[in-house]
């Protein structure tokens, strides 16, 4: 079967999403054209396929049928209030009692956001001019680096050290007096990465004597496998609130991707401006979810645990089949990825070249590591978002495959 990706677009960008449109679109089409070709199991993006608790679906239909839920979700402050209040208490459930620091000012220290993912753009919208340079991990998730691109702002990559954490000593000193942002994330997308308290209190004295803010991406911080090595906060620390916000979703942890159930917390001045051009974009998220996601965090904990213990069998399952093969692949401490070498047994060491020969021969979809910047060559990430059923064809398609070299 010919090649699906066209070498002038990997010449142009070497963009994940891009990379994997194209290769979902394209056989998606041969699969509907070719009823003999292996049908598509997509492992590249994380989206859950987990269906969310029964119960929470019925919260929802309750609140939908309230007529009093169906205005601009902005203009109630008393359910807006308590949502925010409400994360401000998880908050410091989570990350907080243990540290002496004071529960957050939900009024000036937290905003809802319609997911996570539009906090990242606000952020950079809010705090960048074109040309301002911001510091982004490479690896990193691919989308940090396109909304760079839409508020023209210039990317600086940060090297990794051999212990996964950004190298920031390794940046030029021109970039880091000229640095505005720099973005990490825990665990990390894509190498999984855990960044502990130590390394976030170097990152506050850092970012403060070189006047930089701090996104730290927490999106996957309550699947966490190991509860003596859990995902730290950086508004936990000291001064953290001074130079940084923190991006929180559901999406994850109560596997709630569509709801658009997301937060960003911390420094107050930048959330004011983010407050203040969201109020120009859209009216706040839909009373019904705001009703929901308001129990929800009173009980985020025994729904997150469901959600590990899911996560956990698979992840468990995917390494020890590969292991038989050969294939060493090192269990992540949180999240739902796997990032890994390409196995010793393939004969190339080319990532996406890797990903679309697997694809043709098996119909197994996972995510080159180029995708996510230099540092990815050589990888890949595997999302786990199928069931154990599906899993177990992937696997045995991909060993039967990796058995011809």
């Amino acid at each position: 079967m010919k090649k699906i990706l066209d070498q002038s677009l990997l010449a142009e960008e070497k963009d994940a999403f891009a990379i994997l449109n194209t290769l979902t679109t394209t056989y998606t089409n041969l699969e509907r054209n070719n009823p003999n070709i292996p049908s598509l199991i997509n492992l590249s993006i994380g989206n859950p396929d987990v269906i969310p608790n029964e119960y929470w679906l019925k919260r929802l239909a309750y609140h939908v049928q309230n007529p009093e839920l169906h205005g601009y979700g902005k203009f109630n402050t008393a359910i807006n209030d308590t949502l925010k209040s409400k994360f401000a208490a998880y908050h410091y459930r989570r990350f907080q009692k243990n540290n002496d620091r004071q529960i957050l000012n939900y009024k000036e220290e937290v905003l809802d956001l319609l997911g996570s993912k539009e906090g990242i753009f606000y952020t950079l919208f809010s705090v960048l001019s074109p040309g301002d340079k911001i510091l982004i991990p490479n690896p990193s998730y691919s989308v940090y680096h396109s909304v760079a691109k839409l508020v023209q702002a210039e990317v600086v990559p940060v090297d990794l050290k051999d212990n996964g954490n950004p190298d920031l000593e390794s940046i030029a000193r021109e970039d880091v007096l000229a640095g505005k942002i720099l973005v990490l994330c825990s665990p990390d997308n894509p190498t999984t990465h855990l960044l502990t308290e130590d390394y976030l209190k170097y990152v506050i004295d850092f970012c403060k004597k070189n006047a930089i803010l701090v996104i730290l991406d927490l999106a996957y911080a309550q699947i966490a496998f190991d509860s003596t090595n859990l995902p730290c906060s950086i508004l936990a620390l000291k001064g953290g609130s001074d130079v940084a916000v923190e991006l929180h979703s559901l999406s994850k942890s109560c596997s709630l991707a569509g709801w658009r159930i997301g937060f960003i917390a911390g420094n107050k001045k930048v959330l004011a401006k983010i407050d203040k051009i969201k109020s120009q974009i859209d009216f706040g998220m839909f009373l019904p979810i705001q009703k929901v996601a308001i129990e929800l965090l009173d009980n985020i904990e025994k729904e997150s645990t469901r959600q590990k213990e899911v996560y956990d069998k698979r992840l468990s399952f995917w390494i020890f089949s590969m292991s038989k093969i050969g294939w060493k692949i090192s269990k992540p401490k949180a999240g739902f990825f796997l990032w890994c070498k390409l196995p010793e047994s393939f004969p190339i060491d080319d990532d996406i070249e890797f990903v679309e020969k697997m694809l043709l021969a098996t119909g197994v979809l996972v995510t080159p590591g180029s995708g996510f910047g230099s540092g990815g060559s050589g990888y890949i990430r595997i999302a786990l978002v199928q069931d154990l059923t599906q899993l177990e064809i992937a696997c045995h398609r991909i060993k039967k495959w990796l058995d011809k070299f």
